[in-house]
């Protein structure tokens, strides 16, 4: 087992320094990962404009699998302050469609130090109108509040490390619908990988939330890999159940645009 495991560690090394980071927002349009937010907030008048193309599917409505767009926006609107927000709207008419419009707050509470071996701390809010298919509007409400821990860092200065960090938290949830209003206290977690070179590998896990025999969000593993084309454009590729309603996995693909407004 020894020998196992140290080839184990050396593969997963290789794997992480293969990889060649800066904000990008999450889905949901907050800074993090694939669903799942850091700590980390954008930069005062920094500006992320994000787009993906995936598809949700549902069984329950008959095994559909709608494309879908989401748009989302980020701005740093002070020091520890960010605004989020998301739209996605796909074709087909109502009992054929998957829509979303929400927008998100992020206040930074602690900045990670690597100096002082300090964590990231940050608390969001997210608020969600979501159209389900062939069912009627859902609105939900996220509070949350996570920390991220760099776990290794590679290289000599500290402008020029490699990071692998681990992200965790927990949200307080609640839906509401037109039969019925439920509320939920979740842990989440993610793991990063950000290398000098600006690629980056993200890993996040969110839990199914279920009362009785409804499900309001389904469990997600979730994964992307982000390579910067220039400086401000950032692809990505990766593989998550949309918003947490797809009844299966989806690959997607997707790119975001990151720009100084005080210029």
């Amino acid at each position: 087992m020894p020998v196992v495991s140290r080839v184990l560690s050396a593969i997963i090394v290789l794997v992480v320094m293969a990889l060649s980071a800066g904000a990008y927002p999450t889905i949901f349009g907050d800074t993090g990962l694939v669903q799942v937010p850091t700590a980390d907030v954008q930069p005062l008048a920094q500006f992320d404009v994000a787009a993906n193309a995936t598809r949700v599917s549902n069984e329950q409505s008959g095994h559909l699998k709608v494309g879908i767009y989401p748009l989302r926006v980020n701005y740093g609107l002070s020091t520890d302050t960010e605004l989020s927000a998301v739209i996605s709207e796909s074709q087909g008419d109502d009992t054929e469609s998957f829509d979303i419009l929400g927008g998100g707050l992020k206040l930074g509470l602690l900045h990670e130090d690597l100096s002082w071996f300090t964590p990231g701390i940050a608390v969001g809010l997210r608020i969600d109108r979501v159209k389900i298919f062939s069912s009627n509007y859902r609105e939900s409400l996220d509070g949350y509040a996570v920390v991220s821990k760099t776990l290794l860092a590679l290289g000599m200065r500290d402008d020029e490390k490699s990071l692998l960090r681990a992200h965790v938290g927990a949200s307080y949830i609640r839906f509401t619908d037109d039969d019925n209003e439920c509320s939920f206290v979740a842990p989440f977690l993610g793991v990063s990988y950000d290398a000098v070179d600006g690629k980056s590998l993200v890993v996040d896990y969110i839990p199914e939330l279920k009362d009785d025999a409804m499900i309001y969000r389904q469990e997600a593993l979730s994964a992307a890999l982000r390579h910067p084309i220039t400086p401000e454009l950032i692809f990505e590729v990766g593989y998550t159940k949309p918003f947490g309603y797809s009844d299966s996995s989806s690959y997607y693909v997707g790119a975001d645009y990151h720009f100084d407004g005080r210029q």
